[in-house]
């Protein structure tokens, strides 16, 4: 195969190299004259002589380069000159630099270094427009905060086609740099088309140009965005065609369009005000800042791990002074949760709410803020939670409330906020959550609270003893073990309860003229065959190895609190794991502990295979289980994952947890590297 290069293709490459080295030039240049110290002369002339000899080859490159077309002829001819007079200028300063001794044209040589950095600035500044667009350098940043108030009357391709082709088209495809002659940053120019005619197959839809593209494997030359650049998520392809189905409609609503159904749980996400985390951009704190803040009393924690974006929390901190607010100062961009119940922070402090954009929660629940603290909180746009119960806070915040463009819940109970004033809130705005009175049903029919449910452990090898207790008297409490929901001709429960089987355990407490009470459950799981030993393929994360592979055969369960000590923890790879038996028995299920925590980008396996040995060298599968896939969600869960089989003999047990390895394209960070978390395998035999 005949292998083309085109020289023109290295001037990205080479084109930086000038700005660097002129710019370290200047930085040399002033050194010396501000230390009146010569002994800088000879790398003042290297770097001269480097920056011209990259001009005139970035020169040469991008000329060779722009004859392939696909850009702004007047932003190209702006860059193309600059740069060449770039070039001619370093060239001559270079020469000037040499004969500073008393050359006739040393002289000239400081007002050609001044010329030369503005060239620099001009070609570099043009050149950035042609690659990214003539409004790069001064276009605002994307906003973290959506706001729709009706998706449905919404218009489809200016609030959710186009905001995907800015992000992952663009860059591509617009005024300066039209690659393919195909500009989609206007309606104007999808119409067109490109070189290869429309893009949009008016006929058969789905036969678009457009979607083809998308469609292709990402080695493809053809596939779109090119390979290397952000790619389109799986919701934003379904959005993409959906659209295009409806012939690419740029003045349709949404609810105007036909297919809504497939797409609709996708375009629920648009239905109210949210804050893309995103899209919040904040540099990493060092870690060493982090420690020293905690020194100080300042609990502060990443919301994930690997995440820029911290937590911060001062509630109950009753010694807090303008010193220890003063702190959140270093860390304010990142700031992202902010809680202050319970504290004694007062108004006096409150203009560090104003510095703290990028926060999206705040709770200032029984403290002594009021309306001037209020009046700092319209500084910030992505603002979603805001808790001010029992607060000093009055009518006189409505406005400042309303003004909050991404606030979704408001809890105000307690506050001085009059029910009038609420009223004009949610009135002005309906999609508000205000919670500003207690629930009537807590002082209507009394109800009755699950009973607790007590034992040693829930894992267990031969049996376990649970106990069942209400704090109410004279009640009734019934139970089951079956996994069914109780109810009054269930088990009653008279004294403790003997476990011998893995089962979940029900129950829920009655008493006559009351409501009864919630069913409360736990799951208690047998290990019926008690493992030797077990060994890992690959070690766990340095920060989550609990006591090793050991800990998969403890008997101790993980919590909800990942952090303690007692879970494995695997960051973009796969657990293996093998156990090893005192002797061979006869087995018929494994039961994998594992955890899901989509927040802490931490999730299921999304399968679970077992393998079956008598001498640890041959093994046989036994049992794959594969797991429905991720959806979004922000809690916490534990589960067990029993995989049966036939009665077979083995002394060793392999199992592999199937890691997702990246983040599914609906979380906040999709494509980055995901967690599995395994605490426990226990073995149950025939």
């Amino acid at each position: 195969m005949e292998l083309y290069i085109n020289a023109g293709r290295f001037h990205p490459l080479l084109v930086h190299l000038p700005i660097g080295i002129l710019l370290f030039a200047f930085l040399l240049e002033g050194m010396q004259r501000w230390n009146k110290d010569n002994g800088l002369e000879r790398a003042i002339q290297l770097a001269l002589l480097a920056g011209a000899v990259f001009a005139l080859a970035s020169v040469a490159t991008g000329l060779l380069l722009s004859n392939e077309g696909g850009y702004d002829a007047v932003m190209l001819s702006r860059h193309k000159w600059a740069g060449i007079a770039l070039a001619g200028v370093s060239v001559l300063l270079y020469f000037a630099h040499s004969a500073k001794a008393g050359a006739f044209f040393s002289k000239w040589y400081a007002p050609l270094f001044l010329l030369a950095i503005g060239l620099l600035t001009l070609t570099g500044h043009w050149g950035g427009n042609i690659t990214h667009g003539s409004d790069f350098l001064f276009s605002r940043p994307e906003d973290a905060a959506v706001v729709v108030a009706d998706i449905a009357a919404a218009n489809a391709f200016e609030t959710i086609v186009e905001p995907i082709l800015k992000d992952k088209c663009n860059a591509c495809h617009n005024p300066s740099k039209a690659k393919g002659e195909l500009i989609m940053a206007s309606r104007e120019g999808l119409l067109a088309g490109g070189k290869n005619g429309p893009v949009f197959n008016e006929e058969n839809p789905l036969e678009s140009e457009f979607l083809k593209r998308m469609h292709l494997p990402e080695s493809e030359k053809k596939h779109m965005p090119p390979k290397g650049k952000k790619q389109l998520s799986g919701e934003e392809v379904q959005l993409l065609e959906w659209w295009v189905k409806n012939k690419a409609c740029f003045d349709c609503t949404v609810q105007s369009m036909e297919g809504n159904e497939a797409v609709q749980p996708i375009l629920d996400k648009y239905s109210s005000t949210r804050t893309n985390l995103a899209a919040i951009k904040a540099a990493p704190v060092k870690e060493e800042t982090l420690k020293k803040l905690n020194a100080a009393g300042l609990r502060v924690y990443p919301v994930a791990e690997g995440s820029p974006l911290l937590i911060v929390n001062l509630s109950h901190n009753q010694n807090l002074d303008q010193a220890t607010v003063n702190k959140l100062k270093t860390i304010r961009k990142n700031i992202v949760e902010l809680n202050l119940a319970y504290s004694n922070f007062s108004d006096e402090w409150s203009g560090i709410l104003g510095k703290l954009a990028n926060l999206t929660k705040l709770q200032l629940q029984k403290t002594t803020a009021g309306d001037p603290t209020l009046s700092q909180l319209v500084k910030l746009p992505y603002l979603e939670s805001l808790n001010i119960y029992g607060t000093r806070v009055t009518d006189a915040s409505i406005e400042q409330l309303k003004a909050l463009p991404a606030l979704q819940h408001l809890y105000s109970w307690q506050s001085a906020l009059s029910p009038e004033a609420i009223s004009r809130l949610q009135e002005a705005r309906p999609l508000l959550d205000i919670q500003y009175q207690l629930d009537e049903d807590l002082f209507g029919e009394s109800k009755l609270n699950p009973p607790a449910i007590e034992a040693s452990r829930q894992l267990f090898v031969d049996t376990v003893v649970a106990r069942l207790v209400s704090n109410f008297r004279n009640t009734s409490i019934y139970y089951t073990l079956d996994g069914s929901d109780p109810d009054t001709c269930s088990i009653p429960y008279t004294d403790s309860i003997v476990i011998r089987q893995s089962a979940e355990l029900k129950a829920f407490a009655h008493k006559a003229g009351w409501e009864d009470s919630p069913v409360g459950a736990q799951q208690f799981i047998k290990a019926g065959v008690k493992a030797k030993k077990a060994t890992l393929a690959a070690p766990p994360h340095e920060k989550y190895k609990a006591n090793g592979a050991a800990s998969l055969i403890d008997l101790e369960k993980g919590g909800a609190l990942f952090t303690n000590g007692n879970w494995l923890g695997y960051e973009g790879k796969h657990l293996t794991a093998i156990v090893e038996l005192e002797q061979e028995e006869e087995l018929k299920e494994i039961a994998v502990s594992a955890l899901s925590a989509p927040a802490s980008w931490i999730f299921f396996p999304k399968a679970i295979k077992v393998w079956l040995s008598g001498d640890g060298r041959n093994y046989r599968m036994a049992k794959e289980l594969t797991l429905p896939p991720a959806t979004p969600s922000a809690s916490i869960e534990l589960q067990f994952f029993t995989l049966a089989f036939e009665p077979t003999k083995a002394k060793y047990i392999k199992v592999e947890a199937v890691s997702l390895l990246k983040n599914p394209d609906w979380h906040p960070a999709p494509g980055e590297k995901c967690w599995i978390f395994i605490d426990e395998i226990l073995v149950n035999g025939g």
